[in-house]
């Protein structure tokens, strides 16, 4: 069997699994009132009802106005359709890291692939709630993964700025400027962290380009503009000063500097929980490899460690906090992983270490198929579900709000 045919194989195996977990996962807190319409209160039944609610949502509640529209889709759909795009959207975001990794390194293997799969498995922050939970899913993985597909076509113009290629013109140029300023309006409305952490990367990169004197394409600075607005119009709506208000009045703190102080130590507690073994273990891969990287590998892998963690503190300005937040750092860092990956099983004394590392992977796979199957058994035994990292505290959000509190 040639190795594409594994890659696809593996792939759909996964957008099996996420989708059949999506479709167990039973409607939670949110997706209750995200159900209903934001202007009329009213359960949301056809596709019309979802723009008055987005704008009534967006002048009175938050900015996420992408996100929302796809929630509330998804919600007033049958449940099928959200699971299996959902599983495809896991599976495209899996894969967008790989791509990563892969600047010209060659084809695709069934085993790279693999343990970035088996990587995300064990180690996502608070699984069930960024990858199953509809309001959470769509909000953090589905945007996640538009911001790190605009940022790879971004990405692989820095790793390959030797190459020369033909300079786009007339209509082509005009498409290209065209794709990249939406697809940058929506990255820039992807979500608060996610967005920033992104601005920062390519003013890193546009500052890049001007010392080294390498030419900026139209469209890349198109791309730019185009993320910028979608961020300005994420941050800059009405309903963000409401939100902050009522984040404000339930705080019993007023003191600013101890506010500050509080949020920096929770993001690193939160950090070291939920980064500490994915970073030591992409340290340990990058230790291995150093002496024979080049400089600008170094640079590759340790610049996705030092903007992971830039994601991270990004929220110390935000007034309100969830876990769901630290997806977006450990996805970058997934990324230093799956780049320290690829440079270490394709040198020519990894021969040993891919075999071992492939039958590792072959007995991961069956211990996932073990977990998912003996959770759902257990779980219906007890009339429950296979949850896989919620986190329960959620439920007081609607008590007293939503009958049983959405389980």
């Amino acid at each position: 069997m040639k190795k594409i045919d594994k890659v696809l194989i593996q792939n759909i195996i996964w957008v099996i699994i996420i989708a059949f977990l999506s479709y167990m996962m039973p409607y939670y807190v949110d997706d209750y009132q995200h159900r209903l319409s934001f202007l009329s209160g009213k359960l949301i039944t056809n596709i019309n009802q979802i723009i008055p609610s987005i704008i009534e949502y967006y002048r009175t509640w938050g900015g996420r106005i992408v996100s929302m529209f796809f929630i509330q889709l998804m919600l007033m759909s049958p449940r099928i359709i959200f699971s299996i795009c959902n599983g495809m959207a896991y599976v495209f975001v899996a894969n967008v890291i790989y791509s990563y990794a892969l600047q010209e390194k060659g084809q695709k293997s069934a085993c790279e692939l693999s343990l970035i799969y088996l990587f995300l498995w064990l180690f996502m922050p608070d699984f069930a709630e960024v990858i199953t939970w509809s309001t959470g899913t769509i909000t953090y993985l589905w945007t996640n993964g538009i911001l790190l597909f605009f940022g790879l076509l971004y990405y692989r113009d820095f790793c390959n700025q030797n190459r020369k290629e033909k300079k786009c013109t007339g209509y082509k140029a005009v498409l290209l400027c065209i794709g990249y300023f939406l697809l940058g309006l929506l990255a820039g409305q992807s979500n608060e962290a996610g967005a920033s952490t992104m601005l920062l990367a390519l003013m890193a990169f546009f500052v890049w380009k001007i010392i080294n004197r390498y030419s900026l394409a139209s469209y890349q600075i198109v791309g730019a503009i185009g993320m910028f607005i979608g961020f300005l119009t994420l941050i800059l709506a009405p309903g963000n000063s409401a939100r902050i208000q009522a984040v404000s009045d339930a705080s019993d703190n007023t003191n600013v500097l101890l506010n500050y102080a509080y949020r920096l130590g929770r993001e690193t507690f939160y950090a070291i929980m939920f980064l500490m073994i994915p970073f030591a273990i992409v340290i340990t891969m990058y230790a291995v490899r150093r002496s024979v990287l080049s400089r600008f590998e170094k640079a590759k892998t340790i610049s996705f460690i030092v903007f992971a963690f830039i994601s991270v503190y990004v929220m110390t300005f935000s007034a309100g906090f969830a876990n769901r937040v630290f997806q977006l750092p450990f996805l970058l860092i997934t990324i230093a992983m799956a780049i320290s990956m690829v440079e270490l099983f394709r040198s020519k004394t990894a021969e040993r270490v891919r075999q071992g590392i492939t039958i590792f992977a072959a007995i991961m796979m069956v211990m996932v198929c073990f977990e998912i199957t003996a959770g759902m058994l257990y779980s219906q035994s007890r009339n429950s579900f296979f949850d896989r990292q919620t986190i329960y505290y959620h439920i007081y959000d609607t008590q007293g709000a939503v009958s049983g509190n959405g389980l």
